[in-house]
């Protein structure tokens, strides 16, 4: 089995700079009920908020960035992108989603790319799902699903 982040004796993470990051197409009912105002990025912000949890994580685990690719708006909320299958033990597989909402479809095969080069097999769901935020790992082959 190739060696992965997720062997290492120390914390990983993906991390996706917000190159990418958009309000121009609302996808949840949160975004629908903002104004334009309200739904405005202070870009110079978010680089600046995500330096700083980017510096405080890497001073203490291994940071890979995900490329942003295209036009992505919500690419930088990662922990979406799917869901590493620690129970597996002699390989490495990542299950990769499939996203219901229009702008955030397409990220599935950026991860796709990137977490095979990484040397994990991957899968993309084949029923609509919304990666991590929609399940959770507890132990053995214990997994919790949220909804």
């Amino acid at each position: 089995m190739k060696e992965t982040p997720s062997q290492l004796p120390i914390q990983s993470f993906v991390m996706n700079f917000p190159f990418s990051l958009s309000t121009s197409d609302p996808n949840n009912i949160w975004m629908q009920e903002l104004t334009d105002d309200e739904l405005a990025i202070n870009k110079p912000k978010a680089y600046k908020q995500f330096m700083d949890l980017y510096n405080f994580v890497a001073g203490g685990a291994l940071v890979n960035l995900l490329p942003s690719e295209g036009n992505l708006q919500d690419q930088v909320y990662v922990a979406n992108l799917g869901i590493y299958l620690p129970h597996i033990k002699n390989e490495n597989h990542i299950i990769l989603s499939n996203f219901t909402s229009d702008p955030r479809k397409g990220e599935e095969h950026v991860g796709e790319k990137f977490f095979n080069q990484m040397g994990y097999k991957t899968h993309v769901s084949p029923h609509k799902w919304e990666g991590e935020a929609d399940i959770k790992y507890l132990y053995d082959n214990v997994y919790v699903i949220c909804t």
